[in-house]
């Protein structure tokens, strides 16, 4: 795994942490995570056609934004 790749992973955590704080204090919303989602993205875009982890990260992130449901 790259560098940039782990940094990318630990920043994943990061931010799924603070959401699931704010799930649990204000709800889920129509648009949960993806603020924080497109964030990445834009800060990770040269990376994600070149690096295939880099790609499954944030496909990843973007799923568990989608999927969770606050349990």
């Amino acid at each position: 795994m790259s560098k940039e790749a782990k940094r990318l992973e630990k920043e994943i955590e990061k931010e799924k942490r603070k959401l699931i704080k704010h799930a649990k204090t204000y709800g889920l919303d129509e648009d949960f995570g993806q603020k924080e989602y497109k964030r990445l993205e834009n800060k990770y875009f040269n990376l994600y056609y070149k690096d295939e982890d880099i790609r499954r990260l944030l496909d990843y992130f973007f799923d568990w934004c989608i999927n969770y449901d606050g349990k």
